[in-house]
């Protein structure tokens, strides 16, 4: 697992050493945190799952979504929030 993290470049291994994300594997992590916390707020927040299971789900759906999905996802949920406020 980690060869393959290396040799995508998404971070940095020494032998015996220690092992540090490059900017390519923080830029892929931040994506994903924010894939993440999209995911998040449209299970509990539009449509009333609770936190825990909303998280769990999140983990699995965070690597399955292109980033048109998320950008999408984000413009339905600014929508639907929208809306409960009126």
């Amino acid at each position: 697992m980690m060869s393959e993290l290396k040799n995508a470049g998404l971070i940095e291994k020494e032998k015996y050493g220690s092992i540090a994300l490059t900017e390519k594997g923080y830029k892929l992590a931040a994506q994903i945190k924010k894939k993440h916390d999209l995911i998040v707020l449209f299970l509990v927040d539009v449509l009333g799952v609770s936190k825990s299971i909303a998280k769990k789900d999140a983990c699995k759906m965070e690597h399955a979504i292109s980033q048109e999905t998320a950008e999408k996802l984000n413009n339905q949920i600014s929508k639907a929030l929208k809306i409960r406020k009126l």
